[in-house]
């Protein structure tokens, strides 16, 4: 049965969202907790797809795959951000 899980696609996307998980932590370190307006979200997240653009044209596999973490990361970033300010709006309703 453990044979079967570790090579499950199942596997394969925790393994996958572990990546993003850790990437996140990373930027959390780095950057501190961010909130940001959606404009200035879509720019960021804009700017790791110019990114990944450019290990496309360079061929660099570890290198797309390592900026692909970095836009995952952003999206839930952005979520993440989208969901504190709705938990606020809601409790200023309270």
């Amino acid at each position: 049965m453990t044979e079967e899980l570790e090579s499950s696609p199942l596997c394969d996307t925790c393994m996958t969202l572990e990546g993003v998980h850790e990437e996140r932590l990373n930027q959390d370190k780095k950057w501190g907790l961010q909130d940001h307006d959606d404009g200035y979200w879509l720019a960021i997240l804009t700017e790791e797809l110019g990114e990944v653009a450019t290990e496309i044209q360079n061929k660099d596999k570890q290198r797309l795959r390592e900026e692909l973490y970095q836009v995952a990361a952003v999206a839930v970033a952005w979520i993440e951000a989208l969901d504190r300010k709705e938990l606020e709006r809601m409790k200023g309703l309270n």
